[in-house]
């Protein structure tokens, strides 16, 4: 006879599993509705340049986002059709399992009721009793009855619970096999929407390489800028936190801080990947490190923080609450605004208007400046950057994931 406690350990075994897989599916749901966020977000940022005719490098680095993005959501969307396909099958394996369970309970069911037919009577039950040989046997065979009625009892229940389970996992397969018909067509389309923009940013590319020359201007400017920046940058980092090398030990420098600059610092570097954004709304159009040239792609730059596209007149706030240590121009960043943080730097530039000035206190959240407007392309974008001392840091490690 099969128990139902054998049944629900299987069963058991099968559900936890599908737990899990649940949680994971929960989390590339959550994943995707980000991703299709994002990708919505650029959108509206190349809906805003449609009507420029110009081709910039900000157009073709913007739909290049766009195009990772629609990957990355198709690759999750995939991801989550595999686990809905391993969900559906083990979801066959306990379906038919349940009614193989519900064939064999049935079964004994059927026999214990032909057992039963002998004593249908009352009269023969009681018979039965009496016929004993003594009251110790008889005491025994009423406990039989009994204990068998019981069982009678059990297995009926066993059929009700075992058919209930059943009709739930059909239930549940059903709508499987819907999310996964739904899956596929949002996968299909992705995959168009993606051919489409691959044919675009095909297009953008054979008319910027008409203006190679151009381009090869815009690097080298761009890279002026950029070390311009940093020389600002690590000037800044040198003349508040000096270095101090005795001649014994060239290798070793000391920065000097106060008691409050340790724990601003120590609750700084706690917040490493919960520090909220320096702007309300945008998508970043370039990540820290080594980056491939759109055009040249046999070209790399390095990015020492990450650009943030956003709208035009976006307010730039703090990160963290530090003190400003000075606000300056440099030429291709506009305005830059430096915030010490204990022995941690925040720098934010593309500043059109800045509302704070050198020495100031602010607060997280608090209000920097206005992002400035790229002339060329049009577009609002600002450049973020995180340093520990001299050491330059990933900002994406350290703010909230979107």
């Amino acid at each position: 006879m099969i128990s139902f406690r054998h049944i629900t350990l299987f069963i058991f075994a099968c559900l936890c599993s599908i737990f899990v897989q649940a949680q994971i599916r929960k989390d590339l749901d959550e994943k995707r509705q980000q991703l299709k966020e994002e990708i919505a977000l650029i959108q509206e940022s190349l809906d805003n340049t449609a009507q420029d005719k110009r081709y910039t490098m900000s157009q073709l680095k913007t739909l290049q986002r766009q195009i990772d993005k629609q990957e990355e959501l198709i690759a999750t969307i995939s991801e989550e059709l595999g686990l809905i396909v391993s969900s559906m099958e083990r979801g066959e394996e306990i379906i038919v399992s349940l009614e193989q369970d519900i064939e064999r309970i049935k079964e004994d069911y059927q026999q214990m009721l032909r057992h039963a037919h002998r004593y249908k009577s009352r009269t023969n039950r009681a018979m039965f009793v009496f016929a004993a040989d003594n009251f110790n046997q008889a005491w025994q065979r009423w406990q039989y009855l009994k204990r068998y009625d019981q069982s009678r009892r059990k297995q009926a229940d066993l059929i009700i619970k075992t058919q209930n389970r059943l009709n739930r996992k059909i239930e549940e397969f059903a709508k499987r096999k819907k999310e996964k018909e739904n899956l596929l067509t949002v996968e299909k389309e992705e995959k168009n929407d993606l051919n489409t923009k691959l044919a675009d940013k095909k297009s953008i590319l054979s008319r910027l390489k008409s203006k190679e020359s151009q381009l090869r201007a815009d690097i080298v400017s761009k890279k002026k800028a950029s070390t311009l920046l940093n020389k600002q940058i690590e000037g800044l980092i040198d003349e508040f936190m000096p270095v101090s090398q005795p001649e014994k030990e060239p290798t070793v420098s000391s920065y000097p801080t106060t008691p409050a600059d340790t724990q601003l610092a120590e609750n700084f570097r706690k917040s490493k990947g919960k520090l909220p954004w320096p702007v309300e709304s945008g998508f970043i159009s370039s990540e820290y490190g080594w980056q491939n040239h759109p055009v040249f792609t046999q070209l790399e730059t390095f990015n020492n923080g990450i650009d943030i596209r956003v709208p035009y007149n976006a307010s730039v706030k703090s990160v963290f609450k530090g003190e400003v240590i000075n606000v300056f121009f440099v030429p291709g960043h506009q305005n830059a605004i430096m915030l010490k943080h204990g022995d941690y730097f925040t720098v934010y530039t593309n500043i059109r208007e800045v509302y704070v000035s050198k020495g100031d206190q602010v607060i997280t959240g608090q209000t920097l400046g206005l992002a400035g407007q790229d002339m060329s392309s049009n577009d609002a974008e600002i450049h973020f950057e995180v340093w520990r001392k001299k050491d330059r840091q990933d900002p994406m490690a350290w703010i909230k994931r979107r």
